[in-house]
């Protein structure tokens, strides 16, 4: 489809690189400069949790780039979340942290009790799609000085697949975004509402 879209509009430079996005862009960061007057929006869709907070951190450090973040809330969910803490493997944590950029998703979501035998055991909080989300957004805000309010994408049976964040150093930019947003949220309550008119 990318190549389609290369021969489409070849009037313009396109360059498609495949591989790992987290290596590619530490390439890609020093070209787009504050000084040179570049700019950049960058729009991350990360397969499950691939995506290593280290790398939005240089990003936002340009002060030229901004970004899109699906944050993918289904897989942080199936491989953390929402699973028996005490049976989550070492990588999926190491994977989340890298993701988070800090363990501190664990104080988020779980609670340490001590039990009968005076051991200590992680339990489950009771959190959700939005806890999480406005979670992540405020790591974003100690980053990038303008984050808007979480998009949640929900599937048809209103779980959470993952949630859509603009971040970026330009406070029109949020502006626009929230707008958009707030248009998409009006037209989904819309149509969940005419879904359950009874006529």
């Amino acid at each position: 489809k990318l190549k389609e879209l290369e021969r489409e509009f070849n009037n313009l430079k396109i360059e498609i690189i495949q591989g790992d996005c987290n290596k590619i862009l530490l390439d890609f960061i020093p070209k787009i400069t504050y000084k040179s007057f570049r700019r950049a929006l960058v729009f991350l869709d990360p397969f499950g949790m691939s995506l290593d907070w280290s790398v939005i951190q240089q990003l936002a450090s340009t002060k030229a780039i901004e970004i899109f973040l699906n944050l993918p809330l289904m897989a942080m969910n199936r491989d953390c979340l929402m699973n028996n803490p005490n049976k989550i493997t070492e990588e999926k944590i190491e994977k989340m942290n890298k993701l988070w950029g800090s363990n501190e998703w664990q104080d988020l979501s779980y609670l340490e009790i001590k039990t009968l035998f005076g051991d200590k055991q992680k339990i489950k909080k009771d959190i959700n799609a939005q806890k999480i989300s406005d979670s992540f957004v405020k790591r974003l805000n100690s980053i990038f000085p303008f984050v808007s309010p979480p998009l949640i994408i929900r599937n048809s049976n209103n779980a959470p697949l993952y949630c859509l964040i603009f971040a970026g150093h330009n406070k029109t930019g949020k502006e626009i975004i929230e707008s958009i947003f707030g248009r998409f949220e009006k037209l989904k309550n819309l149509r969940i509402y005419e879904k359950n008119v009874i006529i």
